[in-house]
């Protein structure tokens, strides 16, 4: 910063002295006319001008921008160089000003200390509780917190995801000449965004998590194409929704079939049948993309382990027409959860969303589809932001999202992120 003001100086200084004072008052009379060395109002002009240039020449910056304030508040109508230049310094000092509020901030990011761009965010934030930049960086240096092995920010990290995605769903930027850093634009942000709070709470709030990963994949982004993303929804599924509609149909085991029985097993079945989607993406991205083929060969291996078994489970213990599932499964939308209550299933039979359940599957299938690995792995440097400059492009989030599994045995169901 000491730089900038430096040559932000050196700048004003060269142009205050094509500008002096007593050229200032030539410039004034030619192009009046009439003004005279007397005339009190142009010598009140020449005064707040030298008061101007002499704390420019002194780098005396704050004093100089009180000046040139008060300039062009006395003389808002006035086009000559002189008020051109005048408006400039306000305008560069301001940038300066702005510039300088958040080099800390950002050097706390930089510097990987993420507690410590906590506690200057907060700062920030005291003074303005919506403040989009700080809330997007913030976030993003939870997440990073969290896969390092820190969560103790995941919490804070979360609400601000929350609260930054209230504010760009409601239609607000923010302010900068990169406004979205660190993201490129509008819709990467909020599908980075969604993702990040669905991977610090993935473990404590799966059902939770599930939504935010559904939102991540709905926007243009790296994510959207990305195998990990949905074998960690198929997780979400699972550990979250799943698991307690299984709890709910377990109580209607070894009795007589009734309307509340059918309705929990038909809801049991929409279940598996997101799982059953989720993996078939992961698997399908995978095999799109031939980077991702070889990046992701061993877990697809057990990826599709896992989406046979439930598959099978939901088929009459058979695979057929898998392979056809799959290839088509990316152009279909992703299914949604219809809640079947008892009394619909007194009039009209449940159908199933995708596929026909087993006749002999009662209990649901669990530990199909857990990740392996206790943390997410951590991401690519591309990931780390900077403090945003005229020059450089912001970096940007690493295509692969750092949350993935990388066990090379099928998942178990004690293995948790």
């Amino acid at each position: 910063m000491k730089n900038s003001i430096k040559t932000l100086a050196f700048a004003v200084v060269a142009f205050a002295f094509a500008l002096q004072p007593v050229a200032f008052a030539q410039a004034q009379t030619a192009a009046s006319g009439t003004a005279t060395a007397q005339d009190t109002a142009a010598q009140e002009k020449r005064d707040l001008y030298t008061k101007f240039y002499n704390a420019v020449t002194a780098n005396k910056q704050d004093e100089a921008y009180q000046s040139a304030q008060e300039y062009v508040r006395k003389y808002p109508n006035d086009t000559d160089d002189i008020a051109k230049y005048v408006r400039t310094f306000i305008t560069t000092y301001e940038k300066n000003q702005v510039s300088q509020k958040y080099t800390g901030f950002y050097g706390f990011i930089q510097k990987k200390d993420y507690p410590g761009a906590f506690t200057q965010g907060k700062q920030l934030l005291s003074t303005d509780p919506n403040d989009m930049r700080v809330l997007l960086n913030l976030v993003q240096a939870g997440y990073l917190a969290a896969v390092s092995g820190n969560t103790s920010l995941s919490a804070d990290a979360s609400n601000y995801a929350k609260q930054v995605i209230g504010l760009i769903e409601s239609g607000k930027t923010p302010e900068g000449e990169k406004p979205w850093y660190p993201f490129n634009n509008r819709d990467e942000a909020l599908a980075y965004l969604n993702y990040y709070y669905a991977a610090m709470n993935l473990k404590a709030a799966p059902a939770d998590a599930a939504g935010y990963l559904v939102k991540s994949v709905g926007y243009e982004s790296p994510l959207k194409r990305d195998p990990s993303i949905y074998y960690q929804l198929a997780y979400a599924y699972e550990a979250g929704e799943y698991k307690r509609l299984g709890d709910s149909y377990q109580a209607f085991v070894g009795k007589d079939e009734t309307p509340e029985s059918k309705a929990a097993r038909a809801n049991l079945d929409q279940g598996a049948d997101r799982i059953i989607d989720a993996l078939a993406r992961a698997i399908a991205y995978a095999d799109a993309d031939p980077k991702n083929k070889q990046k992701y060969a061993q877990q697809r291996a057990q990826w599709m382990t896992a989406l046979t078994q439930i598959y099978k489970s939901r088929n009459n213990n058979s695979d057929a027409g898998l392979p056809q599932y799959i290839a088509s499964v990316s152009t279909k939308p992703m299914p949604q959860f219809k809640l079947v209550t008892a009394e619909s299933m007194t009039t009209t039979p449940a159908s199933s969303t995708t596929t026909t359940p087993a006749a002999t599957s009662t209990t649901p299938s669990t530990g199909t589809t857990t990740p392996a690995t206790t943390t997410p792995a951590r991401p690519a440097a591309t990931t780390t932001p900077g403090a945003p400059s005229t020059t450089t492009t912001p970096a940007r989030p690493t295509a692969t999202p750092a949350a993935r599994p990388t066990t090379t045995t099928p998942p178990s169901t004690t293995r948790r992120p």
